[in-house]
């Protein structure tokens, strides 16, 4: 599936366990180019984790390329131990190509911009800008958590960890 010139945004869901608010892929593979994903919101009624704001893959093959990943969510503020996994994007276990993509203004626990788990990763030419931890959080901008990755030309800059305790890497966590 490729999706092109597309603007994805103002999506909530509020379940337990949950995955992509704007977009999931599974087992699949998809292209997402010069789109924008922004405002997308993942919650729960209870403590379980979330993964991936804007846009969340398993398993799968994903290049996104040229993109906006901008204000989306996978967190819960106040006295939570939900543990939300890539507020703008959450990848697991599938080569995974992210190219001159912006990531502003997304928040999570783990990986406020984007999280990367498994699988490769071939970062190169990214903005990530202004991201957010949450409680006990870890990377503000970008969560790397894979050995076959390459962060090639990325800009990593504002990102914070907040007032939240036991935070690490503001800007990059690995």
């Amino acid at each position: 599936v490729t999706l092109s010139g597309t603007s994805i945004y103002t999506n909530a869901v509020n379940n337990y366990y949950s995955w992509g608010a704007g977009v999931f892929v599974e087992n699949g593979r998809l292209t997402v180019q010069g789109s924008t994903l922004h405002h997308n919101t993942l919650t729960t009624p209870s403590n379980t984790d979330l993964w991936g704001g804007g846009m969340a893959a398993r398993n799968s093959q994903l290049t996104l390329l040229t993109s906006t990943l901008e204000a989306n969510s996978a967190f819960r503020s106040t006295g939570s131990t939900d543990r939300g996994f890539g507020g703008g994007m959450y990848a697991e276990g599938g080569p995974v190509a992210v190219q001159d993509t912006i990531f502003r203004d997304n928040q999570a626990n783990y990986g406020g911009g984007l999280y990367i788990t498994g699988g490769t990763a071939n970062l190169t030419g990214n903005t990530f800008r202004d991201n957010r931890l949450g409680y006990e959080g870890k990377g503000g901008g970008l969560y790397v958590a894979t050995d076959g990755a390459m962060v090639s030309g990325n800009t990593i800059t504002g990102n914070e960890y907040g007032h939240a305790w036991k935070t690490h890497g503001g800007g990059l966590y690995v």
